[in-house]
């Protein structure tokens, strides 16, 4: 099967969606919807929602991100790690952290990995990810100077993280037990060519690489086999 066949298919989704329902300490949660919890840097953490002080996310037991609303007449307090009065000491919700898109219409690079970027005009890719969060596809990674996905060879990651592995790639990084796990095999180490397929040594299924990237996954016609020296499919002896 075509490798970029593949991702394309793998790219739609890869873990699961669900509700429940539950309650806060000062202020009702009117509604609540879950999904998985993305692994970073809000893992067992609450974060405020952007356009909304009653609305917030809290990433908990590293497992389930719930959207959760506050009670009427309550805002959420990032300081105070819950829902507090409006108007209080402890609201906060004219002080928020400042976003990262400051017109509704740039397009700006992710400060530590080279594949993300944020979308100012449109939401986020996946429902459980920061505000406007995007990332290119796979193998692509986000020029800055261009403010567009481009091929790697074009962009200069800096000092960000440059993913090589589509495992790599944020949208298919999970750790939890409810997330499928990403197994396709990288090129990291690998010299350009094919090479054979991790998963199936002494098999008739390669990998190719290219510049430390996999392009695709193959097989051997009938009859031949993958041979690790030359590097090539042979005659089955």
């Amino acid at each position: 099967m075509s490798f970029l066949v593949f991702s394309t298919l793998l790219w739609a989704g890869i873990c699961a969606v669900r509700g429940s329902a539950s309650s806060v300490v000062q202020g009702s949660v009117v509604w609540e919807f879950d999904y998985m919890c993305v692994q970073g840097p809000y893992k067992d953490d609450l974060r405020p929602f952007r356009y909304d002080c009653r609305q917030y996310y809290d990433c908990h037991d590293g497992y389930s991100l719930t959207k959760r609303l506050c009670g009427p007449d309550y805002v959420f307090s990032k300081r105070a790690g819950g829902c507090v009065i409006k108007g209080s000491s402890e609201d906060g919700c004219d002080i928020q952290t400042p976003s990262v898109c400051p017109n509704d219409i740039d397009v700006v690079m992710h400060s530590d990995i080279c594949s993300l970027y944020y979308n100012c005009s449109a939401r986020a890719q996946l429902l459980w990810w920061p505000d406007h969060l995007q990332e290119c596809p796979f193998p692509l990674l986000f020029n800055a100077d261009a403010g567009t996905c481009d091929h790697y060879n074009n962009v200069d990651c800096g000092d960000r993280e440059e993913p090589t592995a589509i495992c790599d790639y944020y949208v298919f990084r999970c750790e939890d037990k409810f997330c499928a796990h990403c197994n396709v095999p990288d090129c990291k180490g690998l010299d350009d060519g094919a090479h054979p397929h991790p998963g199936y040594p002494n098999s008739n299924i390669y990998i190719t690489c290219l510049d430390q990237r996999i392009t695709s996954t193959d097989t051997c016609d009938e009859g031949m086999t993958f041979d690790p020296a030359q590097r090539a499919c042979v005659n089955v002896q």
